[in-house]
């Protein structure tokens, strides 16, 4: 392979003209659409004898990455083919690779190490929930930005969970000092743990400067599968917190690591840096939650709520008449009412022009605690006779889910509908910067944290697009006028509206300004939702695309 071979030549609509990198099979190249955009492109070298399966290969990553939409994932723009070589064109990005900063600069310091995992685990979360597992996490991989994102690239052994052939046991791919225990023995299926484990070895680098397991490959798999671990304090100054979270993302057995990117950026996200407050790292989740488990929370609150109805009954029999004339003691009933979330003083909140602080989740912003609800510390006396005399034999029956939903959503959740679709959480809440937009045929929602703006369509569907949007871009459109009582979006909405196709014919021009909030969002096995605590309302949206919007 000669990366020089395409210098100065055309690959379809794209004009090579520099090399940035080379690995394995492939040259990346940097490039320029006629149009006159730069991109990364990416050229496929296959040796003659495999030429057909690397193909295929490279032809599944474009097709994986392309249906990849997340602002943590470099994203494909274009596929295509140009005689002997096959490539696929990305956006070109400001700034440099892990591997690069960690050879020149040396080990991270622990607040911008632990900023870069949460963006990685929120990225690798989001991939997985779309059935793909990358199955090659590592410094190389990972793109810092400029402005200090961290990206992931290269999907190049990606396999998709709906492809057994791809995924089952004694077929390795990745790199070895990145590798999960399963992928090095070759002996088990891989999922998305691997990938988390991956992140734990890549977050163990950041802090360190070297990977836990050295020497040859063979010595490194047999370490992966057989050997602890050197802790990350006894190579260099790490907090018990931080530690906690890497240990826990490289227990070899995959039932013992974070069971989701969600949770593991949720853990990353309670660290504290200056003080080294232990962290609380949630135990794994069974293998399987059923939605039945949170209809089972949800009959332990109805109950609840009736319990609490026949104890007012009982008041009020015995204080104006309406019953007995006897004195009877009144039952104790302690806490049944969910403690509401106590949201950020600040009242200036950010737009979808913000960008995300260096911290992984603003201090400002506590993550709830919520638990199950409290039951009452006496068995209260039996109902009148005009009231059901076992009431809970009605409720469903089933295990709670492992993760309880936010106390702020309980009155949302009454509705068994919602309830049935939405199925158990699948890691605690979090606040995150929002901000909410109306329009005459829709809405747009913005999540500050992962900069994505949610096109919420007139017919119900909801899709989601990178907010691009950057300070000294401009904020608006001046050739666009309104209509008397309308307005134009502007900054990140503003773009979206204005370059998504579509976006502007279907939601017409917004009916009010965007109105800034710090939202309350938990991720359920069938969806999302966002509460705003402030004005009492909720943002629901489903996994099949659909939405909802409750006051």
């Amino acid at each position: 392979m000669n990366a020089a071979t395409l210098l100065g030549q055309t690959l379809g609509p794209y004009h090579v003209e520099a090399v940035l990198g080379s690995g394995g099979m492939a040259v990346v190249y940097h490039a320029h659409h006629t149009s006159g955009e730069p991109v990364a492109l990416k050229v496929l070298f296959p040796p003659p004898g495999a030429a057909a399966e690397i193909r295929t290969r490279f032809e599944r990553e474009a097709e994986t990455a392309a249906r990849l939409h997340h602002a943590g994932i470099v994203r494909v723009l274009d596929i295509g083919q140009a005689g002997d070589y096959a490539y696929l064109a990305m956006p070109l990005v400001d700034g440099q690779s892990l591997a690069d900063r960690l050879a020149q600069a040396g080990p991270l310091d622990e607040a911008g190490a632990v900023d870069i995992a949460w963006q990685l685990a929120d990225a690798l979360d989001y991939a997985h929930r779309q059935g793909v597992v990358h199955r090659d996490v590592k410094p190389s991989n990972i793109l810092l930005t400029a402005d200090g994102r961290g990206l992931l690239t290269d999907f190049g052994v990606a396999q998709a969970f709906d492809a057994p052939a791809l995924t089952r046991t004694g077929y390795t791919v990745g790199t070895p000092a990145y590798m999960a225990p399963e992928q090095a023995s070759g002996e088990q299926p891989v999922d998305g743990r691997a990938d988390l484990y991956a992140l734990g070895i890549v977050l163990y680098q950041m802090v360190t400067g070297r990977t836990p397991f050295q020497g040859s490959t063979p010595q490194i798999l047999h370490a992966h599968v057989y050997k602890p671990p050197p802790a990350p304090s006894t190579v260099a100054s790490v907090s018990p917190a931080l530690e906690s979270v890497i240990l826990r993302a490289l227990a070899k057995d995959a039932a013992g690591r974070f069971q989701t990117g969600a949770a593991m950026a949720q853990a990353l996200a309670r660290l504290d840096d200056e003080t080294g407050t232990q962290v609380v790292v949630p135990a794994p989740p069974p293998a399987a939650s059923t939605r039945r488990g949170w209809l089972g929370w949800l009959g332990g609150l109805i109950a609840l709520v009736l319990v609490s109805g026949l104890a007012l009954w009982q008041f009020m029999a015995q204080n104006d008449g309406f019953g007995p004339t006897t004195a009877t003691p009144s039952p104790s009933i302690t806490a049944l009412i969910p403690v509401a979330f106590t949201s950020p003083t600040s009242t200036s909140l950010p737009g979808p022009s913000a960008t995300r602080a260096a911290s992984p989740t603003p201090t400002a912003s506590p993550v709830p605690t919520d638990t199950a609800l409290p039951l009452p510390t006496d068995t209260p006396p039996p109902p009148p006779a005009l009231l059901p005399t076992d009431p809970p034999a009605l409720l469903p029956s089933a295990t709670p889910c492992p993760q309880p939903p936010a106390a702020g959503l309980a009155p949302l959740l009454v509705d068994l509908t919602v309830a049935e679709r939405l199925g158990c959480p699948r890691a605690e809440a979090i606040m995150v910067n929002a901000a909410w937009q109306p329009f005459e045929g829709g809405h747009l929602l913005w999540n500050g944290d992962l900069r994505l703006i949610y096109i919420l369509r007139p017919n119900n569907r909801w899709s989601s697009a990178d907010d691009i949007w950057r300070d000294g871009d401009p904020a608006f459109d001046a050739s666009l006028t309104p209509p008397e009582g309308r307005f134009q979006p502007v900054r990140g909405f503003g773009q979206v509206w204005r370059t998504q196709p579509g976006v502007q014919d279907d939601l017409g021009w917004a009916s009010a300004e965007e109105d800034g909030f710090t939202a309350q969002a938990q991720p359920f096995d069938g969806g999302q939702v966002w509460h705003d605590p402030e004005q009492d309302r909720f943002f629901i949206l489903f996994s099949d695309g659909t939405y909802q919007l409750r006051p």
